[in-house]
């Protein structure tokens, strides 16, 4: 089965963290990239769907005043996908998830300082893609994102508070360029940025505040390859590089205007090397590294340090069935240069995915 890179934009989110540029709460599941995930049937229909589970925890250790924070966050959700060929010119591609989040933080063990939230999020793409010249496809379609509403709730020395989330959705365009030559293919992606407001209520001690936040959809730019080995006609290589503006959003309210937003381009890249069939089971193996993504000590999170990730992937049949299993590793951690703070950011992530390809 030829295989040719459907490079589109990929949404990315960050679970329980509203005043950071929204990447998507895959996040919480999968150390990104979603790697092979980018590569669909060529020229007949394919449909995939799957199952995401993931765990993970972010520490945050201040020397100085010998303070730990640690959060722990799971997630469960499911996926779909599907291409459907029109004719030799003209097909579709769709994805789709779904994904409910929770966390809990705790500052110390014996504190009494703790967070518990929960999130959920739909997120829709779809894109037509042309055939302009021999092997050549060009794509434009949108991506669509949604959240319900959502509540935080906090506890400290017996007292309680509470955040409330309005809901919101939007949309962004995305389009793509691709080229199948064979023996390799690749392919380009840009989504423009999207954002929107929403409102966050605060209720504690008596008072009860109301806050305008911006949650943007950064603007995503990705670029990859497929190829195969030399000499080896089973072998094959999977290569990608992501760029896009983490920016830092801004929080106002009804007497105040917004802040800047401090941004720097973060860059991923991330290979897949696929092994050779060997009659039932396909082993692939791949790594990706992000990096960092912040501009100064204040927007320094787990979500914004350098991450290394891992994939190790089987793909076998059962049944007629075309099955895979991924098991995924993410690990980070980075230091704020200011000496008198000097925190030591962790960010570690475990994720299983199992699914069946038609």
């Amino acid at each position: 089965m030829r295989l040719k890179t459907q490079i589109f934009a990929i949404s990315f989110f960050v679970c329980g963290q509203p005043a950071y540029a929204l990447v998507l709460m895959e996040s919480e599941l999968v150390p990104k990239p979603n790697f092979s995930e980018r590569v669909l049937t060529r020229g007949t229909a394919a449909f995939s769907a799957r199952i995401i589970a993931g765990a993970g925890q972010d520490a945050v250790e201040t020397p100085v005043n010998e303070q730990s924070e640690k959060r722990i966050f799971a997630a469960l959700g499911v996926g779909l996908r599907a291409g459907v060929p029109f004719s030799d010119k003209l097909r579709i591609d769709l994805s789709s998830t779904a994904i409910r989040s929770s966390a809990g933080t705790q500052i110390e063990e014996n504190s009494g300082w703790r967070k518990s939230e929960a999130h959920s999020e739909v997120n829709a793409q779809g894109q037509i893609r042309f055939k302009v010249n021999e092997g050549i496809l060009a794509g434009a379609g949108a991506t669509w994102l949604m959240r319900p509403a959502a509540t935080e709730t906090f506890e400290f020395a017996g007292q309680s508070a509470l955040k409330k989330y309005s809901p919101y959705s939007f949309w962004t365009p995305e389009f793509s360029v691709s080229k199948d030559a064979g023996g390799w293919s690749a392919g380009l992606g840009w989504r423009p940025r999207a954002g929107k407001q929403r409102e966050l209520i605060r209720e504690g001690s008596g008072e009860t505040t109301s806050v305008i936040e911006d949650v943007v959809l950064d603007e995503l730019w990705s670029a990859g390859i497929v190829t195969q080995i030399a000499g080896n006609r089973s072998l094959k290589l999977d290569f990608n590089l992501n760029g896009t503006n983490a920016s830092q959003v801004s929080s106002r309210n009804s007497a105040e205007g917004a802040t800047d937003e401090p941004a720097t381009r973060r860059y991923e890249v991330s290979f897949v090397f696929g092994f050779p069939d060997t009659g039932s089971h396909k082993l692939s193996l791949g790594g990706a590294y992000q990096s960092i993504g912040y501009t100064d000590q204040g927007n320094v999170m787990p979500q914004t340090i350098p991450l290394w990730s891992a994939l190790v992937r089987d793909e076998f049949k059962h049944s007629e069935l075309n099955l895979f299993v991924d098991l995924l590793f993410g690990y980070g951690t980075d230091m704020q240069s200011l000496p008198d703070l000097n925190a030591n950011y962790k960010r570690m992530m475990l994720s299983a995915q199992t699914g069946v390809n038609f």
